[in-house]
C-alpha cells in the first residue's frame, strides 16, 4: 500500500506545510498553512468511503471471507475519511466521521491482533495520529475563540 499521499497530508497536519514528511511532532501554530489543494474527485470518493465503511461496520457476522476481501477497501476507506478530516475541516459531517473511524479502528485493531500485519499497523498509527492532531487543533481552535481560555 502506497503511504506517499498519507505522508503529504501528515506533513500538512504537523504544520510544516512543505509536504517533506517527518517523524517528529510540530504543535499547532497560530498561523494554520494554506489549505491543501483536493483531487478531482475527492469529495465522490470521500461519499463513497462512507458508505463502504457504513456497510462493512452493519454487516454481522463478519464471516473471514467477507473480511478478506473487503479489508482493503475498508483500510481504504478509513484513511480516505482520516485525510478529509483535515482537507474539509468544517465538515457538516465531521462527527459521524468520527464515529465511522473510530469502529473502523476496533475492527482493524482486532484484525492486527489475530495478523500482525505492518500495513495495518501503519494505517492504525497514521489515524491515530491524525486523531491527535485534530484533538489539538480543534482545542487550539476553542482556546483562541474563548476570552476565558486565552493563552
Amino acid at each position: 500500500m502506497e503511504f506517499h499521499w498519507v505522508e503529504e497530508v501528515l506533513s500538512y497536519t504537523r504544520g510544516l506545510g512543505d509536504c517533506k514528511a517527518t517523524s517528529t511532532f510540530t504543535p499547532p501554530s497560530s498561523v494554520m498553512p494554506p489549505p491543501l489543494p483536493q483531487p478531482q474527485g475527492w469529495n465522490v470518493l470521500v461519499s463513497q468511503s462512507r458508505e463502504f465503511m457504513r456497510l462493512f461496520l452493519s454487516t454481522t457476522p463478519k464471516h473471514l471471507t467477507f473480511v478478506n476481501v473487503q479489508l482493503w477497501s475498508f483500510t481504504s476507506s478509513l484513511l480516505c475519511l482520516s485525510v478529509n478530516s483535515f482537507l474539509n475541516f468544517e465538515d457538516g459531517s465531521k462527527l459521524k466521521d468520527q464515529r465511522l473511524m473510530a469502529g473502523a479502528a476496533i475492527v482493524l485493531g482486532d484484525i492486527m491482533d489475530q495478523t500482525q500485519s505492518e500495513i495495518i499497523s501503519k494505517v492504525l498509527a497514521v489515524n491515530m495520529e491524525f486523531n491527535w492532531h485534530l484533538v489539538l487543533l480543534t482545542t487550539d481552535l476553542a482556546m483562541s475563540e474563548s476570552p476565558f481560555l486565552a493563552k
